[in-house]
């Protein structure tokens, strides 16, 4: 196997200056990633005595880069450089905390808690938040028997707090003040939104009284706290500034995450952001001057050329792209050209039922392990289906964990569209686009969502709701290289029930 090497204004980049900060967008396939690599490589060669350092957003993209840059260093015939760090964004997070207690002990930083053998503690599972989030509304609440707030699902009270971490909000003030960016369509007056505060307040405590300090939301506000109190600042700079930093997907990156990358980016080495803003509702409202990054000294790149997609599978997502729930307008966005490649027109087709479309994905995955181990598969499912699909295979005598995306041996990968964004594959399938699923979808979301099922409308749903599932259907598209099968039964997703869709629709197959 061999990586395939940057052509183009791909190569242009790679020689940019060192010191340059800068920023790379690009649509899907355009090789944002593989540029990322090869500017790794190169400046671990150029300045083998720094630490060089790509953070990714999951663990299968992250292992991927791993993978591809192992392959880079075999045909240069070397071993992989000492000084590389690629690592997801929420390890490298709990090795800079336990560099800070291992390396700051001698200041009064409180730095014990947070230790756990030679390691950190781990991060607060998400079923104990919620806990802790429930014990918290459920004691401020006896405060404000009166207050309607606290007759609203747990669920909005767990959501807005992860908001207020991972937009970094510390205080009351700012809280009030903040516009609510991804959460509009949970509608909390600004009146209100002390009494949200303070459950978040007591939510931090019960989180403290059974000893967990951290969420993945929020890890880097406490590392952000720790490195402005350490007092030696010198050794803070020799051990925790990286000269070259690169973020793969920058727009999964919530505000919290980019100012703490921001805080530990050495001020003479430099940032690199890569990233698509279609794929991501979070990143492409982020006001990088809240955040202390000064975008006037970044140069902007853009690439376009698609070379993953065959031309028939960049026509259907261009057509997604064209969704008037598709935020342009912002500086970021890159239209790509469409792919170059022959290939064949990606199918849309309907079945009866649930049952009878997992069992259609079942044989094709068994027709490929027999007759096609050459052919990279990936089936895409909505989170909530994931246990459904896993029932189904495990039902029929499968091994589910053969699938998975941790398993470098298969060639056949299923997984969420979260867990695949960053990989590409031959083939991809994505079932269970019907209407019924998206409405699910909807209600699991957003638990406040006032929806008559029956009486359905999109107008009635906030953009910025919508436009985080047209952003899920372009991700699963741009995945595949050669093929693409969509599923669905009864009503196909309202996001993708227009005449532009009709000449993919086929009859169902047997």
């Amino acid at each position: 196997m061999s990586i395939p090497t940057l052509v183009g204004h791909q190569t242009e980049i790679l020689y940019v200056a060192d010191n340059q900060n800068m920023v790379i967008t690009g649509s899907a396939g355009c090789g944002k990633s593989l540029l990322a690599i090869y500017r790794i490589y190169w400046l671990s060669k150029v300045y083998p005595n720094d630490r060089i350092v790509l953070l990714t957003f999951n663990k299968a993209v992250n292992q991927d880069m791993i993978s591809k840059i192992e392959l880079i260093a075999a045909q240069r015939n070397e071993a992989v450089p000492n000084n590389l760090i690629v690592n997801t964004y929420n390890l490298f997070m709990k090795e800079i905390l336990n560099k800070i207690c291992d390396s700051f002990q001698e200041e009064e930083l409180l730095l014990n808690k947070y230790k756990e053998g030679k390691g950190v503690k781990n991060y607060n599972h998400y079923k104990k938040k919620a806990r802790q989030v429930e014990q918290a509304v459920d004691e401020i609440s006896k405060k404000y028997p009166d207050e309607s707030s606290f007759k609203r699902p747990y669920q909005t009270f767990s959501d807005e707090i992860s908001w207020l971490q991972q937009m970094a909000v510390s205080t009351l003030e700012d809280y009030e003040k903040i516009e609510r960016i991804g959460r509009r369509s949970t509608r909390i007056d600004r009146s209100k939104r002390k009494y949200f505060y303070e459950v978040y307040e007591k939510y931090l405590e019960n989180r403290e009284e059974d000893d967990r300090y951290y969420d993945f939301e929020d890890i880097g506000s406490l590392i952000r706290n720790l490195l402005e109190k350490i007092e030696d600042q010198d050794k803070r700079e020799k051990l925790l500034s990286f000269k070259y930093i690169l973020i793969d997907e920058f727009q999964d990156f919530t505000s919290d995450m980019l100012m703490t990358v921001n805080a530990l980016s050495d001020k003479n080495g430099a940032l690199v952001l890569l990233g698509d803003i279609n794929q991501g509702v979070f990143g492409k409202r982020i006001s990088f001057k809240s955040l202390g990054i000064n975008m006037n000294s970044y140069k902007k790149y853009k690439l376009i050329q698609n070379y993953r997609n065959s031309r028939p599978i960049s026509e259907l997502a261009e057509e997604i792209s064209n969704s008037p729930y598709f935020d342009k307008s912002n500086e970021f966005y890159a239209e790509a050209e469409l792919g170059i490649r022959k290939g064949q027109d990606p199918k849309i087709i309907q079945y009866k039922n649930e049952e009878e479309e997992m069992s259609k994905v079942y044989q094709y995955i068994n027709a490929v392990e027999t007759n096609y181990k050459g052919e990279s598969i990936c089936v895409i499912l909505p989170t909530h289906k994931f246990k459904d699909f896993k029932s189904f295979i495990e039902k029929h005598g499968n091994n589910f964990k053969k699938y998975s995306l941790t398993n470098r041996e298969s060639n056949i990968i299923i997984g969420t569209y979260r867990q695949i964004k960053g990989l590409e594959f031959d083939t991809v399938i994505m079932p269970f686009l019907s209407k019924k699923t998206f409405l699910e979808s909807l209600t699991i979301d957003n638990n406040e969502l006032d929806m008559d099922k029956e009486e359905f409308d999109l107008t009635n749903i906030g953009t910025e709701i919508l436009e985080k599932y047209v952003a899920q259907y372009y991700v699963g598209v741009t995945r595949a290289r050669n093929k693409l099968i969509i599923l669905y039964s009864g009503q196909i997703t309202p996001l993708l029930d227009n005449s532009s869709f009709e000449k993919y629709k086929k009859g169902s197959e047997n």
